[in-house]
């Protein structure tokens, strides 16, 4: 057969498309009720810590319920991991989905007596709940679905979540106008009681999938991963100086809007939460084929460097006019910045860490950048009696742009250098292989003699 006649044949070929294996009931089941419970904390993300300051009419009660929010994260994550790792997971995700209900009932009974109180000593608890169940549900995944579709699965639950930071705070502010914080709680609380059915269809974690490693032994294991990567460490160092800057920008912005646009202060927050939704949603879209070629240690750079232009532009929308256009401008400017400066290091732990240790050192990155945030608020609320929140936002990304950039450069350049020194391995030992064959094949003419 001639040659043109073989491209002809291969031309009416047909080619074989690779089938994807579907991601199964059991997952859309999983899907469906990680996404509702996400949509049901996002009801009361904003329409609680706002319920509060009203109630008291004092902006720091305000900034205690975000403190209130992110603070069991510091205290519970490095053990959450070990919980996950020694109990059934699907067990520890459904006991803590059911307990969430019924704090969320108390909440609302509390709230409805205006026990303001009561009802963020029960956020708290119902934080360290979230913050127990998180590690178990991130483990259970990859036993949900086929093998080779981690990625689809993942990318559907930032999907769900793009669209519950979207929806969720303009439902929440709007409750809380129309019907008042208890209805808001309430239907959080129904969305854990669904979310906790949806995880029945999922298997138990066999016995051999469970760690007898000691606590202690197992904490300290994840440290000295985490410290000594040199990457590990100044990506996560990086981005926890990041945190204490601007981690808590979200909800200053949210608060000095209360401030100063009182009187349409639902509606403005409502329209900043679904700027940050729809930009943590687009930026998760135009990233979704990139992650596996854009260099983590150089999104961070590059979120470093952003961080004093970002700042200066939401303070320049919100402080300019009382519309909900510039106020969602400034949602989605503030959460396309977040989303870059926390996904590099993110991908950073989970590409470098060994697989024994990976979720200790993700746990341990997760405690060092809330504990940065929780900084950030006290700190912004400090700030805040001498300056306007607007001042404070401006100097606090000028900061993190310059105490930021170092220890990025320093993650990217290290990195830089190690792929150089591979490529240069990878050089010679290509240069070394035509060298040795004519060796080998040196005495096969004494042997044809």
């Amino acid at each position: 057969m001639s040659g043109s006649g073989a491209r002809d044949e291969a031309s009416r070929t047909p080619r074989t498309e690779p089938v994807r294996t579907p991601l199964g009931g059991v997952f859309w089941t999983l899907w469906a009720g990680r996404s509702l419970s996400t949509l049901g904390g996002y009801l009361q993300f904003l329409a609680l810590p706002l319920w509060v300051q009203q109630t008291t009419g004092s902006a720091p009660a305000g900034v205690l319920a975000f403190v209130v929010f992110h603070l069991p994260k510091v205290v519970v994550s490095p053990f959450a991991g070990l919980i996950a790792d020694r109990l059934d997971r699907r067990g520890v995700a459904i006991a803590t989905d059911v307990a969430s209900a019924l704090v969320t009932v108390a909440m609302a009974a509390a709230a409805a007596g205006r026990h303001v109180v009561t009802v963020v000593v029960l956020l708290g608890l119902l934080q360290v709940l979230a913050a127990v169940r998180v590690p178990a549900l991130s483990s259970i995944l990859p036993d949900a679905i086929p093998a080779g579709r981690l990625m689809a699965a993942n990318s559907l639950l930032d999907a769900a979540t793009g669209a519950a930071m979207t929806l969720g705070p303009l439902l929440g502010t709007a409750l809380l106008t129309g019907w008042g914080i208890e209805w808001v709680l309430l239907l959080n609380g129904l969305t854990f009681i669904v979310a906790a059915l949806c995880l029945l269809p999922l298997s138990p974690t066999p016995a051999d999938g469970r760690t007898s490693q000691t606590g202690v032994a197992a904490l300290a294991g994840g440290l000295r991963a985490l410290w000594g990567d040199r990457i590990v460490r100044y990506a996560v160092a990086a981005e926890s100086v990041m945190y204490l800057c601007v981690g808590a920008a979200t909800e200053q912005l949210a608060i000095w809007l209360g401030q100063v646009h009182a009187a349409s202060a639902e509606r403005l927050i409502g329209a900043f939460g679904v700027g940050c939704g729809l930009g943590w949603l687009a930026v998760t879209v135009v990233l979704g084929r990139a992650r596996e070629t854009v260099a983590p240690t150089r999104m961070l750079w590059w979120s470093a460097l952003a961080a004093a232009p970002v700042s200066a532009a939401a303070v320049f929308l919100l402080r300019g006019g009382t519309g909900v256009l510039p106020a969602a401008a400034a949602g989605l400017l503030v959460s396309v910045h977040q989303f870059l400066y926390g996904l590099g290091p993110v991908m950073v732990c989970q590409q470098r860490a060994a697989n024994s240790h990976r979720g200790r050192v993700l746990a341990f990155r997760r405690m060092a950048t809330t504990l940065s945030q929780l900084a950030s608020l006290a700190a912004g609320a400090l700030l805040a009696g001498w300056l306007d929140m607007g001042s404070v936002l401006l100097l606090c990304g000028g900061l993190a742009t310059v105490t930021t950039m170092p220890l990025a450069r320093l993650a990217y350049r290290t990195e830089q250098a190690e792929r150089v020194g591979r490529a240069q391995e990878a050089g010679q030992a290509a240069v070394a292989a035509p060298q040795a064959a004519p060796a080998a094949a040196a005495p096969a003419p004494a042997a044809v003699r």
